[in-house]
């Protein structure tokens, strides 16, 4: 799993330094710019916070599925707490599940584990996301490129 972490901070760290340059954006690429922001923003922690082994792996499991691209940057802090917190009311069954010999069934596992958390009624719902229209879509790549005069004066035209 942190092997799939790392090639995941990789990738975006080389995205930003594409879009520098001033380079075309495409939906994986964007996947990849947002994934890289969720996941700094839900490792980010303050020196008191210490996570258990099982909340690392269930917080890794979160981003490498992809699942945590439901919900905004924004409301990482608040899914992490929450899955944090499950992970602590709820460890024996993902004590199971890593304490034993790795398996190809084991992800399939932690992936199990973590649906059951989302799909709890007290889970962080994400937020609706509306359709992002051409114009906000080229403003934010304008931004990305470092030229928000650009962004300004091409939705004004619009």
């Amino acid at each position: 799993m942190s092997d799939k972490l790392k090639s995941i901070i990789i990738r975006y760290h080389e995205v930003e330094k594409y879009i520098a340059f001033g380079s075309e954006v495409n939906q994986e690429t964007l996947e990849t710019i947002e994934l890289g922001k969720r996941i700094y923003q839900i490792f980010n922690q303050t020196v008191s916070e210490l996570f258990t082994y099982e909340q690392e792996v269930a917080i890794l499991a979160l981003v490498i599925s992809k699942k945590i691209l439901s919900w905004d940057v924004e409301q990482m802090h608040e899914l992490r707490q929450q899955l944090v917190l499950y992970v602590k009311e709820n460890p024996q069954r993902l004590k199971e599940i890593i304490e034993v010999e790795y398996t190809d069934n084991t992800e399939s596992q932690i992936d199990d584990y973590i649906s059951g958390f989302i799909s709890l009624p007290t889970t962080l719902k994400p937020k609706i996301k509306e359709a992002a229209t051409e114009a906000e879509k080229e403003t934010i790549i304008d931004v990305l490129k470092g030229n928000p005069q650009d962004a300004i004066i091409g939705n004004l035209k619009k």
